[in-house]
């Protein structure tokens, strides 16, 4: 949240663990852009940490859905820089 980002009524333009450049994200157009389900895979790889390199079992089993869902998703989530995929998922 932004809210928590702020420090003395400045928004913090890096991340602290990292030093990469903070991106901002309109959550409402996330849900005009991607269903529920999307929404939920891109959560489920959001909440993972950097270090942790997820597998599409893993998001469909926390999501509910098919394994092939994820896949196929996370492909088009890296082709739009959402994510960045290797051996496993991460976000």
């Amino acid at each position: 949240m932004e809210s928590e980002l702020r420090i003395r009524g400045k928004v913090m333009p890096i991340c602290v663990d990292d030093r990469n450049d903070l991106q901002s994200y309109d959550a409402g157009a996330l849900e005009k852009k991607y269903t529920e389900e999307e929404i939920k895979i891109i959560g489920s790889i959001r909440s993972s940490s950097p270090e942790e390199r997820l597998i599409a079992r893993r998001v469909a089993d926390d999501v509910g859905c098919y394994v092939q869902k994820v896949a196929q998703f996370g492909g088009k989530l890296q082709r739009e820089g959402v994510i960045a995929r290797g051996n496993g998922l991460r976000s």
